[in-house]
């Protein structure tokens, strides 16, 4: 019986977390993780099954890394894109003497669901895997229902309360990655839920979740009913159908970024990916693990935060006695909210692509 939970981060389309949660009782159980946060690479490890297993902006940059047999070294691994039936080359690579391989490509610029197709042989042997890329956009349709105005400027945020009111160090916090990501706080940002869940409350809880990023991070979300169209997709899943899920991780989480002049990144779409055959009670449980406190560890990956090293913070690698931010999420989250200012629509290099983190 598992007694404690871990977070892990999703890849490169930024997915980024997955909670623990420790059990007083057996101190020395293995680790539920929460999550793991994901390197500034556009990764994303396939698997059997057409999955949607990340978001990325139209025409942004998605990597796929892979493991097949060592009986594939040196054999040429292709990638095609579904169109219509058709197979549409899309690129290839070698597969390495270790059996890893690892694609590069653009997205298309039509957003939506769209299939891909990876194939290599060696001698008789064949290895064929399907996935999907999902496109998506960072602002909410206008088809959807009636949202608050988007304000000019972002509204205002005091310096961080958690330096003096809330538990930990306040400066123990990290960037989801090397370089700091975070949202246009002048935007409102889109989030939908799909997948079964494993309890009654997920709505109450996700509710919550976000009610305090925004306060912490002045960030606005509004949640909307099309997973295709939304700037944050929250999944529930399985390790069979995401293997990243796989041990004690209860959920991922990470953002897809696009990189600005000054080297920043400006997340553009973002996921969690929650294990559904977890057995945790819903709410913000001040005594054992609970599927709150995992959502909200997960959406603070999403908004451009990493791991902590104090169990005080929701930011700590497992899911912990902790059900509030503490002193360095809030110090993490005002470095990344909206008293930082908007971002302009604009990247560095000439790039017009996203890179996406998935972190477990």
């Amino acid at each position: 019986m598992k007694t404690r939970l871990r977070f892990a981060c999703l890849s490169t389309l930024v997915l980024v977390s997955a909670l623990v949660a420790a059990s007083p009782a057996t101190p020395s159980a293995p680790a539920r993780r929460q999550d793991d946060v994901l390197p500034a690479a556009a990764v994303l490890v396939v698997s059997k099954g057409s999955k949607v297993y990340s978001a990325v902006a139209p025409g942004g940059l998605f990597r796929i890394q892979g493991a097949l047999s060592t009986k594939f070294a040196g054999a040429r691994i292709r990638l095609h894109r579904l169109d219509r039936g058709r197979l549409i080359p899309v690129t290839s690579a070698r597969v390495k003497r270790s059996g890893s391989y690892t694609l590069e490509s653009t997205a298309p610029s039509q957003t939506g669901n769209h299939r891909y197709v990876s194939s290599a042989r060696a001698a008789k042997k064949r290895s064929t895997r399907r996935f999907t890329i999902r496109v998506v956009t960072s602002t909410p349709p206008t088809t959807d229902p009636p949202q608050t105005p988007t304000p000019a400027q972002p509204p205002p945020l005091p310096p961080p309360v958690g330096a003096t009111a809330a538990a930990g160090d306040p400066n123990d916090w990290t960037p989801i990655t090397s370089r700091p990501v975070r949202w246009d706080p002048c935007s409102v940002i889109s989030w939908s839920v799909s997948g079964t869940p494993p309890y009654e409350g997920q709505q109450a809880d996700l509710d919550v979740a976000f009610a305090r990023l925004s306060q912490a991070s002045g960030l606005q979300f509004v949640q909307v009913s099309d997973p295709a169209v939304s700037a944050i997709d929250i999944t529930w899943s399985t390790p069979a159908e995401t293997p990243s899920l796989a041990g004690n991780v209860a959920g991922l989480g990470g953002p897809s970024f696009v990189l600005r002049p000054d080297g920043t990144g400006k997340a553009v779409a973002g996921r969690v990916v929650l294990d559904s055959t977890e057995s945790m009670v819903g709410g913000y449980s001040t005594s054992v693990s609970s599927w709150g406190k995992v959502m909200l560890h997960e959406l603070t990956h999403v908004a451009g935060l990493g791991h902590a090293d104090g169990r005080e913070q929701i930011m700590y690698y497992a899911v912990t006695k902790t059900a509030e931010f503490g002193a360095g999420d809030l110090t993490g989250l005002h470095h990344v909210g909206a008293a930082q200012g908007c971002l302009p629509d604009v990247v560095s290099r000439g790039r017009t692509g996203s890179t996406a983190i998935l972190t477990h």
